[in-house]
């Protein structure tokens, strides 16, 4: 629920069930399945959480690993060929509003680097 309510703003409780529900599958498909986890598989991928001290979800930073050219051109062509590494590309990054600007974002991105 901290993704839709941050990213989506909800206009209602059924809204903000919908949103909530569509952020889930997709977070799922992202960073779920074995094939996403092995250690040298391109495409792989990992979350972040970062909780309060209460144990309350306060943000997240998704990373997934992507073959990409130093331009961010993701399809092969004999020009760019030599030049396509895989590359860590952050995503999902969110802290609930009353965590803002205190180093959540910073740490999470921070982590999600080292992977």
């Amino acid at each position: 629920s901290l993704c839709a309510v941050c990213l989506c703003e909800p206009r209602g409780q059924r809204e903000l069930q919908v949103l909530i529900s569509a952020q889930r599958d997709s977070l799922a498909d992202a960073f779920a399945g074995p094939a996403r986890r092995q250690r040298d598989a391109v495409g792989r991928s990992a979350i972040w959480l970062a909780s309060a001290p209460d144990g309350s979800l306060v943000g997240t930073c998704g990373v997934q690993t992507v073959v990409m050219s130093p331009e961010g051109e993701t399809r092969m062509t004999r020009v760019n060929k030599p030049m396509l590494e895989v590359r860590p590309l952050l995503s999902n990054l969110v802290v609930a509003p009353e965590w803002r600007r205190c180093g959540v974002a910073s740490r999470l991105a921070q982590e999600g680097g080292r992977m």
